[in-house]
């Protein structure tokens, strides 16, 4: 692995949650595997100490990290301001951006995992080894079965963002793919971009098929640990527990 390890990293960028926090800094969080809430400075908020780290593979995952949420938290303000023409650059570093936040979510809630595994030498040998969570979710990238993002051809897509009344929760399960229907393609991918705006990738959300503050509970039930409102907010029992299950969301 190149280069030093960070030791504090964030599961949910610190610059994105950013535009939940209050004017001293602070969102409210809550760690589902612990049930707990508690206010936290964005500084602070979802940290796992060298959680990136790899064991097995010689990749700086942290430092891919760190060039992915430049440039895609340089994109997603320029939404955030209003900014309608986004350039194919900026779609890309989106796109990116997403990928990289639903990457981290998958595991958010098992970062102190290790899997024992088997490599085979150049010269054919065995040997024992024990991979890491950067292992995991690096090769984790080439299964077959993954769905990434990218094959989706969401640069092809309507983007837009829409206004939202109520405040949007987020967490390390944010970004959220639609299907019409439990056997059909994905056609709608949500991201919130902060708590009061919405960004839609595709199909229309039939907002009148949801119950009240549902996209909130969708976000909570697809968030394996993290969940961040604005401060003061959020409360575990308003989004830890879902009444029914979220149709057709992923």
């Amino acid at each position: 692995m190149e280069g030093s390890p960070v030791k504090g990293a964030h599961m949910l960028s610190k610059g994105y949650i950013a535009a939940w926090a209050d004017d001293r800094g602070v969102v409210s969080v809550i760690d589902k595997t612990r049930q707990r809430g508690y206010p936290a400075s964005v500084t602070k908020a979802t940290i796992r100490n060298y959680a990136y780290v790899t064991n097995v593979v010689t990749r700086d995952l942290e430092d891919d990290y760190s060039k992915i949420e430049s440039d895609g938290l340089r994109a997603i303000r320029g939404l955030r301001s209003g900014q309608t023409d986004l350039s194919s650059a900026s779609v890309a570093a989106i796109i990116e951006f997403l990928e990289m936040h639903r990457e981290r979510g998958q595991y958010a809630d098992q970062m102190d995992a290790k899997v024992p595994a088997v490599a085979i030498g150049t010269d054919g040998s065995l040997h024992d080894i024990e991979l890491s969570v950067g292992d995991i979710i690096f090769l984790g990238r080439h299964r077959t079965e993954t769905l990434r993002l990218s094959s989706l051809g969401l640069e092809s897509w309507e983007w837009r963002v829409e206004s939202w009344e109520g405040s949007l929760a987020t967490g390390d399960g944010a970004v959220l793919l639609f299907r019409e229907s439990s056997t059909a393609a994905v056609s709608t991918v949500t991201f919130p971009i902060s708590p009061h705006q919405l960004l839609v990738i595709g199909t229309p959300l039939q907002y009148e098929r949801m119950l009240p503050n549902h996209l909130n509970f969708f976000i909570a039930e697809q968030s394996r640990q993290w969940l961040v409102s604005a401060s003061g907010t959020l409360r575990a029992g308003d989004l830890t527990v879902v009444a029914t299950p979220p149709p057709n969301a992923e």
